[in-house]
């Protein structure tokens, strides 16, 4: 099925979170393959090539917008473009048929500008070098949500060999309290001070994923827990 514009989202983690850059209007990415000429003498007209190494580079294009709540501004991209900062960011197509394809990748912010006119708007262009290798990944992010949402906690301490639990309301798995986290935004599971990665909805987890149900609250991982280890979740309600 095809995949509107506005169905193409770059995203940056930001200490652990999801974000958008606020007011992105466009955004490129592109994947290139270098080659080497193989032709031999007496091969002919034709020229042949091997490929030998693959980059990627992303570029976006907006309205400067300041102080979005969940959103990286152009001021924020320029404080980690003068740091130098490596930045975990996923470029995500969705289809109309709710298939995800995600492009998953480290970069470094190599050039940004902004130009206003008297009669017109601020407007950005900000340019992504990127660096490693590139991961496919098909399962969704769940961005930042709407200002206003109370985010709440739940923590836990594990027995030790725990890779799951399921909290619906209805089963203690902590000696603090019964939690119903059905159908909730789950923006950090944390384990020992150690923010995992990403929340996948379906598939296996694998390295440090962290799988989460939501008609069920259900929870599972790859690692299992150490005895005493110390779980945190962050979530939200969403209307």
């Amino acid at each position: 099925m095809k995949v509107l514009g506005k169905n193409a989202i770059f995203f940056i983690n930001d200490a652990g979170v999801w974000k958008t850059h606020a007011c992105a209007r466009s955004i490129i990415f592109e994947l290139i393959t270098e080659f080497i000429e193989t032709s031999i003498s007496g091969q002919g007209y034709f020229a042949t090539y091997m490929p030998t190494k693959d980059s990627f580079t992303a570029s976006s294009e907006g309205i400067v917008a300041l102080n979005e709540i969940g959103m990286l501004t152009l001021p924020d991209l320029q404080q980690r473009q003068i740091a130098h900062e490596l930045l975990l960011c996923r470029f995500q197509r969705t289809d109309l048929g709710g298939n995800v394809y995600t492009s998953e990748a480290s970069f470094y912010i190599s050039h940004s500008s902004d130009s206003g006119s008297f009669d017109g708007m601020d407007t950005f262009s900000v340019q992504f070098r990127g660096t490693g290798s590139l991961t496919q990944v098909f399962t969704p992010i769940i961005p930042v949500p709407p200002e206003g949402i109370l985010v709440q906690r739940y923590e836990w301490t594990g027995i030790g060999g725990e890779s799951g639990f399921t909290l619906d309301g209805t089963t203690d798995v902590s000696p603090n309290e019964i939690r119903d986290l059905r159908n909730k935004t789950i923006l950090e599971f944390n384990t020992d001070g150690r923010g995992d990665g990403r929340i996948i909805t379906s598939g296996i987890p694998v390295g440090d994923d962290v799988k989460y149900i939501a008609a069920t609250g259900a929870f599972s991982w790859n690692i299992p827990l150490e005895e005493d280890e110390e779980v945190y979740i962050l979530y939200q309600d969403i209307p």
